[in-house]
């Protein structure tokens, strides 16, 4: 799929549309270059303990201050690759967490093979933090669409702000659409921003979020002591949250100011450390189209309760195409 759709997509457009696909760099392909772009990033500290299992969980105690952001500031830098590859734009994010294996096949012991899919299975303790990163990668590469070489040249230059839709695939997106949605383009967050997100901000301006449901049964489940790692304002703590109620967190996402105080009342009287956080529920409730890979999976995991593994009622309501 993400070798032929984009490019049926660049031809269909005659050239006309800019195409690019973002993932992890993993190890290094022939005709990749360096970008002239570097990314900062907003990633909280992981500290883990093995269990007798071997494996590990965040021992990090959950926030629940009125900050807006997490205060581990800036703690790293990733870096952009590209290559064009017939019309279309390959983008690979590089950090030195997205280089591990393990998720794909052994782990560091050469035992529990741990797939992403398998969410926090094995020892891998950090998928959250590693599509956080991946999902940074893609805001920044996402406003390279307006064939900028740099995001200085963006601020630079006073011109009208490009269409851009992101396309996102399951669960591992998830953190794109709430970093958009809940830090980049909400006005209470613009005082807070940093220089480059201010900058990703304006570019991004009118930017729009598809996502592509695959396969519900994987929805990226992880405990609540993990959000303030995320590096998200507590505004977007309710559409993850397994502890607020559906209706109430998609009537919060359509207001700033409601997801804020749908937040602070949800902090007051739960329990975070003992919570539990929902990847692909955040991003059904907060992206602005749904879709999936074909009209008859689109029917039955809108109706079936079995297929709709327990989001039906959700994908009713926002529709799927």
């Amino acid at each position: 799929m993400a070798s032929a759709l984009p490019k049926a997509l660049v031809s269909q457009s005659r050239g006309e549309r800019d195409v690019m696909t973002v993932s992890p760099l993993y190890e290094y392909y022939d005709g990749i270059e360096m970008i002239d772009v570097e990314v900062p990033l907003r990633i909280g500290e992981c500290q883990c303990q093995s269990g007798d299992g071997g494996s590990k969980e965040c021992s990090e105690r959950p926030s629940t201050s009125d900050s807006k952001f997490c205060r581990s500031n800036l703690a790293s830098t990733a870096n952009l690759f590209g290559c064009i590859d017939e019309g279309v734009k390959r983008v690979f994010v590089r950090h030195p967490k997205l280089y591990s294996r393990d998720i794909y096949a052994q782990n560091s012991s050469g035992r529990n093979a741990s797939l992403t899919y398998m969410e926090t299975g094995g020892d891998v303790c950090d998928l959250d933090e590693r599509y956080s990163i991946m999902c940074q990668g893609a805001l920044v590469a996402g406003a390279l669409l307006t064939r900028h070489k740099s995001l200085k040249i963006c601020e630079e230059q006073e011109q009208e702000n490009g269409k851009t839709v992101f396309v996102l695939n399951d669960w591992p997106t998830a953190l794109h659409v709430l970093r958009l949605k809940y830090v980049l383009l909400a006005k209470s967050m613009q005082p807070y921003l940093s220089e480059t997100e201010k900058i990703l901000s304006q570019v991004l301006e009118t930017s729009k979020t598809i996502f592509c449901i695959h396969n519900l049964a994987y929805q990226g489940l992880f405990p609540a002591s993990v959000f303030p790692r995320l590096c998200l304002p507590i505004s977007a703590f309710p559409v993850l949250s397994s502890s607020v109620p559906w209706e109430e967190a998609l009537e919060a996402s359509e207001s700033d100011e409601k997801a804020m105080m749908e937040a602070k009342s949800v902090l007051n009287s739960v329990n975070l450390y003992e919570g539990s956080l929902n990847f692909m529920r955040a991003a059904l409730l907060s992206c602005d189209l749904l879709a999936t890979v074909s009209p008859n999976y689109a029917v039955e995991i809108m109706t079936s309760m079995a297929l709709g593994c327990g989001f039906q009622d959700i994908l009713s309501r926002r529709s799927v195409r």
